[in-house]
């Protein structure tokens, strides 16, 4: 769940990536005091702030290592004031 309190998918996500990088007046992502932590084997939990444009937000994502790779399981975003 994002920051808006929006649920998005998979293809929603490539899709907004997609128009933000053909985009030349977007907003460039800030990121701030990123951390990592594994939670578990094979977990990690990151968090990290963020600013676009001074609207900013804590987001924290879960990644588990699959067959293939790391793949992000979950991620939730927080307006920050």
């Amino acid at each position: 769940m994002g920051a808006s309190g929006r649920r998005w998918d998979r293809d929603s996500i490539l899709e907004l990536l997609d128009r933000e990088s053909d985009d030349d007046d977007a907003v460039p992502i800030e990121i701030h005091d990123l951390r990592g932590r594994v939670i578990a084997p094979g977990v990690i939990q990151v968090s990290w702030d963020s600013d676009q444009g001074g609207r900013r937000a804590r987001r924290t994502s879960l990644w588990c290592q699959r067959g293939r790779g790391w793949q992000q399981i979950h991620h939730q975003g927080t307006l920050l004031p």
